[in-house]
């Protein structure tokens, strides 16, 4: 999954602001791109960055799969 579109809400404390508004932070319905994807106990996880539309604030997040879905640009 390299595209992907957030449709649940990742808890605060496996996101981090890496630059800009930390009142800003990812929200159903927003873009990412993932980099790594690996096993975890709750289930199959990948570590996800999130860019705001103004390209000032990057989070970065360890998403479970089903908080995901796959996104194809057109």
């Amino acid at each position: 999954m390299n595209n992907a579109r957030l449709i649940k809400t990742i808890p605060s404390e496996r996101l981090r602001l890496l630059s800009g508004d930390p009142g800003k932070p990812p929200v159903v319905g927003d873009l990412c791109q993932t980099d790594q994807c690996y096993s975890d106990p709750g289930g199959p996880m990948a570590l996800v960055y999130f860019v705001s539309a103004d390209g000032q604030t990057e989070w970065e997040a360890e998403a479970y799969e089903s908080e995901l879905e796959p996104f194809e640009q057109a």
